[in-house]
């Protein structure tokens, strides 16, 4: 077995120039997901309005179809998007 009492490590910098332009690269990478991924989801939602349901006998764990409620209109306006339909069934909801 041997016995290390101490390690160096020598890490050089790298040239100004190569530092700074990856955060710059980085920046534009992250600019143009975004741009992509707000894009997709505008695509994906263009005439999907649904409908979420609530009743007082759902879960909030569930999907808000009317065959799985959710429990509290809270959890509903969380998922909703614009356009979504958000049907509220008897009960009183203290929230």
């Amino acid at each position: 077995m041997t016995e290390v009492s101490r390690t160096e490590l020598r890490i050089k910098k790298r040239p100004a120039e190569v530092t700074e332009r990856r955060p710059m690269k980085a920046r534009q990478l992250t600019g143009t997901l975004s741009t992509a991924l707000a894009a997709l989801t505008l695509l994906l939602n263009v005439g999907a309005a649904r409908e979420i349901h609530v009743a007082k006998n759902g879960n909030d764990g569930n999907s808000g179809t009317a065959s799985s409620p959710l429990l509290t209109i809270i959890a509903a306006a969380r998922i909703a998007w614009p356009g979504d339909v958000i049907t509220v069934h008897r009960g009183i909801y203290r929230e």
